[in-house]
């Protein structure tokens, strides 16, 4: 009966709440359960109040409550009932300033979180001091009425109880005092639905109290709109950036000239992407030939090679001549006729036989010109120890001074001197040095330029054979002739 009482005098307590919109809000719990110390049915109400008044505790606010509890048994409470009172705090998680995800009447939607509470107190009931911890989660059903589960732990005296039921809160959690302006924007209690952010006024206002998320009403918010006071030009090509649009693709083609304004083009296409049949990414507009895969380099027709040399006609100074492409696609010349071309001819004036090296047989030939080396079929004999060049190799040397000034196209030879490894290898690389050098001057004596020589003595150390045995020394002590240039 006493419990019965007790949640009488607390709605009627609870409701003037709704009527007012103050900032208490009013919590009554009816529960029902179980004792945890003794197992038996009980049950119990509570009536909690809280402020929202102190805003520096964010989303905790103080709270009293009075409570009655009902047990089966008369012998488990005094009298079979108990009535306390309790002080404590309750934390709404996470309830931003949208307030509650569940507004009825607004247009605000806060986060789920908003919805769950958690409150906890110290107690003093007839059994003696304790304490109590509950949460629950409300749902609004209309404005300043919301409903929803809650569990309790309750600690009295020597008793402990576990309880489940429902909440029913009266009040207006987020309702301010009707004269409160709190963002100075001149909007005041619950008509400011932002209380904490004031109404833009260099722009269009509604009168809600909130920032206008979309200033110049072009229905792309001022976070991505990058000209807020200028409306999106909706009539013509829209890249959702809040600007007029002059030129929407980019392509610094105007969209009003643009005939594809919406596609990044080519202003010479008029704004369209270029077409490429054939796929040579050359744009078919300048492809000479649009239907056949070709190069850019030939304006995107194929390249041609009427003499079958491999060498493109773009490309072959010779196109109606097959040729060589180390030549430019044009065969070699042959002055003399004798099937040895003037590049590698020694006598390029005079017909021979190839295996004279084009030169009649009568004067055997001991130079063989190659791509990179003048090959001598002979060695240059010099005296032992020194750079004099022994008369046997005159001949050998005359011939290549002939050969070096009937092909001026040679530019830069390197006469390379080369030893065994017998002896200190400083001496033998100055020896070589020197023979390479005796070698050069005895060809510009025979008319050779001196620029075209380039002597280089390497000594012992770019042997071809082993310096083990006699014939092997004897064939590292050798000069080459090496093309450069």
């Amino acid at each position: 009966m006493r419990v019965r009482v007790f949640l009488a005098l607390a709605v009627l307590a609870a409701s003037p709440a709704l009527a007012e919109k103050a900032f208490l809000n009013f919590h009554l719990e009816p529960t029902v359960g179980t004792g945890l110390d003794k197992s038996l049915l009980v049950t119990a109400a509570a009536l909690k109040i809280n402020t929202t008044a102190f805003k520096v505790l964010g989303p905790v606010a103080p709270q009293i409550e009075g409570f009655g509890i009902g047990a089966a048994n008369n012998t488990y409470l005094e009298d079979g009932t108990e009535f306390g009172v309790g002080f404590g705090a309750r934390l709404r998680l996470f309830n931003d300033e949208k307030g509650y995800r569940f507004n009825p009447g607004t247009k605000r939607h806060g986060n789920w979180w908003g919805n769950y509470w958690i409150d906890a107190h110290f107690v003093i009931g007839s059994s003696g001091p304790g304490f109590d911890v509950a949460t629950g989660y409300e749902f609004s059903i209309l404005e300043g009425l919301s409903v929803g589960p809650v569990a309790k732990f309750m600690l009295t005296g020597p008793h402990s109880m576990l309880n489940f039921g429902l909440t029913v809160t009266i009040g207006a959690p987020q309702t301010t005092p009707a004269e409160a302006d709190f963002d100075g924007d001149g909007i005041r209690g619950d008509d400011d639905r932002c209380i904490d952010e004031p109404e833009d006024f260099d722009g269009f206002e509604d009168n809600d109290g909130c920032p206008e998320p979309d200033n110049d009403k072009d229905g792309i918010d001022d976070e991505e709109d990058h000209c807020k006071d200028k409306p999106e030009d909706k009539d013509g090509v829209a890249d959702e950036d809040g600007c007029p649009e002059t030129d929407a693709d980019a392509d610094s083609v105007l969209d009003e000239q643009d005939k594809c304004p919406e596609v990044k083009g080519s202003p010479a296409n008029h704004g369209c992407p270029d077409g490429d049949k054939d796929g040579d990414t050359v744009p078919d507009r300048t492809d000479k030939c649009p239907d056949q895969k070709g190069v850019v380099e030939n304006n995107g027709c194929p390249d041609g090679d009427k003499d079958a040399d491999t060498v493109v006609d773009r490309l072959d100074a010779c196109p109606d001549e097959k040729g060589l492409a180390e030549n430019k696609g044009c065969p070699y010349a042959d002055a003399d006729k004798d099937s040895v071309v003037d590049k590698f001819d020694n006598c390029p004036q005079e017909a021979g036989p190839p295996d004279n090296q084009g030169c009649p047989a009568k004067v055997k030939q001991l130079v063989v010109i190659t791509k990179d080396k003048l090959v001598i079929k002979d060695k240059v004999y010099f005296d032992t120890g020194k750079a004099t060049i022994q008369p046997r190799s005159f001949g050998l040397l005359e011939q290549l001074a002939n050969v070096l000034k009937g092909h001026p196209e040679i530019k830069l030879v390197q006469v390379e001197g080369h030893t065994d490894s017998t002896g200190s290898a400083d001496l033998n690389r100055k020896l070589s040095q020197d023979r390479a050098t005796s070698v050069r001057d005895f060809l510009v004596q025979k008319g050779v330029e001196t620029g075209r020589l380039k002597p280089v003595g390497f000594g012992p150390d770019k042997p071809v054979g082993s310096n083990d045995t006699p014939a092997g020394r004897e064939n590292n002590r050798r000069v080459e002739f090496n093309i450069v240039e």
